[in-house]
């Protein structure tokens, strides 16, 4: 009785295949060679398959083993996937490598083919670019990619060894760079962070800039009275938000303008303040003991920061806040929906910045981590090494390099992260649609959305170079103080003047009241001396007469004496 090839799931017939594989034409179930050989053997003797087996060439069993003659093997089938690859018909050379991959699962290159089609590189020489380069993790943990490490062989495996010793190297130089930065870079950042407070790009429509000397400019949108600031005195911080301005001055008080709709300019009582922060429609301050005052809409909780404590730095995004701690940890509050308040797991923090729905910060090393909404790929920052400084704004993140060049990530509709080109650049801001950097000339550029006339800055000259700042600042603060001295000098001048002159006039008043006196006296005696001489029946009216007079004299001379 002759035996029957057939699938061993539901008796279909067993269809051949190139590289010796057999296909039930009913379930599409895949049989080995290797399957193929056992089941021979099994049964012994010459196999009749009944019905029709359709085999690429002729199936021959020759002491048990099978042999397909003019079937496609592993090596031709590897050949023509790479073909296909080379001329980008990836479906094709997918299918043709699964096909390999089934004749010999442990094929490298077959692996690496595989795998080069899944992460879309047009050439391996992009896959090993993609590998080589420490930032793209994705392409390091790839299956494909692992297996093809594990069962690569001779040049193959040479060159893979090649492609890992790159990047080991590299990942040595990057942890070694980073290392180098935690030394160099807090000076750097010091410098940075105390001249992000020189220029803001407002939320919306507006740009602010501080000067040297401690006054305030501003441009764009003005229908709040966001940009009236330009009777700023002593100002030693600044920021923005939706149509409003703060400013911080030197004594620790705060003063706003602008919107005030939720409260976000009633900063007035507010004392002992180091920093401050706008979000939308709510601002931050951090007070010199470490707490942290806010005000403003706070539908989400994000004004919910009287609880904090020992908080260095603060930044206010649209709808939550965010607090650096001494020790390198961060806190939030607010609105949670896109994670952007998902940072309790960082450390080594050195710096924060809250935008729209996202949160950035700044490690010790240089590199920066991100959360919260990634729709626009705002938060794609791992990449990023030597930064200085980083800023969130509306859907897009930027950040200063140490040698003065900026990158940014994300939203890009209004050309807000077009600053590829920028250089010598100290400071970032990163606004609603629109991007503000300050040059170490004290120079400003700016670009993204100038509806409003927001990037209007080119002839802004906030100091002369950053290396002269501090020097800028001292002169500016002695000349302030020469003029104060000048302006209360002139004060007492002019008090002792009008002293002069009220004594002058208080003399003048005596002596006239004395002569006035003197006068009424006299008219009081001569009128008493009349009375004294009137004689006869006829004198009664001219008596009562003179009786008026004398007691209007004496009322006069009453009132005189009454007013001192």
């Amino acid at each position: 009785m002759a035996a029957a090839l057939q699938c061993e799931i539901c008796g279909g017939k067993l269809v051949g295949k190139p590289g010796g594989i057999f296909e039930c034409d009913s379930c599409g179930m895949e049989y080995s060679t290797e399957w193929a050989k056992q089941k021979i053997q099994e049964i012994r003797g010459t196999v009749k398959v009944e019905g029709t087996v359709e085999v690429t060439g002729k199936v021959q069993v020759e002491g048990g083993t099978v042999n397909v003659e003019g079937a496609a093997t592993k090596e031709s089938l590897l050949k023509r996937a790479k073909m296909c690859y080379a001329d980008g018909d990836w479906e094709k050379a997918a299918e043709l490598l699964e096909q390999v991959l089934n004749a010999d699962p442990e094929c490298g290159e077959a692996y690496l083919y595989r795998a080069a089609v899944n992460m879309k590189c047009k050439t391996l020489e992009e896959l090993r670019k993609q590998y080589e380069d420490i930032y793209h993790d994705d392409v390091l943990r790839h299956p494909d990619v692992e297996k093809a490490f594990q069962f690569a062989t001779g040049a193959l495996k040479q060159m893979l060894l090649g492609w890992k010793q790159h990047r080991d190297s590299a990942a040595a130089a990057d942890l070694a760079r980073r290392e180098e930065n935690r030394l160099t870079f807090p000076a750097l950042r010091c410098r940075t962070d105390k001249l992000s407070k020189m220029i803001i790009a407002g939320t919306y429509h507006h740009t602010v800039g501080l000067k040297a000397d401690g006054t305030v400019v501003a441009v764009g949108e003005n229908k709040y009275g966001q940009c009236n600031v330009n009777d700023w005195l002593d100002i030693v911080a600044i920021c923005a938000g939706d149509d409003y301005t703060v400013g911080l001055k030197a004594d620790g008080t705060v003063v706003a303008v602008g919107y005030n709709k939720d409260g976000q300019c009633n900063v007035n009582g507010w004392r002992d303040i180091v920093a401050i922060s706008a979000g939308f429609r709510h601002t931050v301050g951090l007070k010199a003991d470490g707490t942290v005052v806010a005000v403003g809409d706070n539908e989400a909780g994000q004004c919910n920061v009287n609880g904090w404590r020992d908080i260095v730095a603060i930044s206010a995004g649209d709808h939550h806040t965010v607090g650096l701690k001494a020790d390198g940890t961060v806190v939030a509050v607010g609105l949670k929906s896109y994670g952007q308040c998902n940072v309790s797991g960082w450390r080594d923090i050195v710096a924060i910045s809250a935008g729209d729905d996202h949160t950035v910060g700044l490690k010790a090393d240089g590199t920066v981590v991100a959360e919260g909404w990634n729709a626009f790929g705002q938060c794609n920052v791992s990449g990023w090494r030597d930064i200085v400084a980083i800023s969130a704004g509306d859907s897009y993140t930027v950040g200063l390099k140490a040698d003065g060049t900026v990158v940014a990530v994300g939203w890009n509709a209004h050309g807000q992260r077009n600053v590829n080109g920028w250089r010598d650049i100290v400071a970032i801001c990163a606004g609603d649609r629109h991007t503000v950097g300050l040059k170490a000339d004290g120079t400003v550029v700016a670009v993204g959305d100038n509806g409003a006339g927001q990037c209007n800055v080119s002839g802004w000259r906030l100091f002369q170079s950053v290396d002269t700042l501090e020097e800028e600042r001292e002169e500016a603060r002695k000349r302030q103080e020469q003029e104060r001295k000048r302006q209360e000098q002139e004060r007492a001048r002019h008090i002792a003047q009008l002293q002069q002159q009220r004594e002058a006039e208080r003399k003048h008043q005596e002596q006239e009241k004395a002569r006035r006196i003197a006068q009424l006296q006299q008219q009081r005696a001569d009128v008493q001396s009349e009375l004294a001489n009137l004689k006869g029946l006829f004198t009664g009216m001219r008596r009562r007469e003179i009786e008026a007079q004398l007691a209007e004299i004496d009322s006069k001379l009453k009132a005189l004496n009454q007013r001192g």
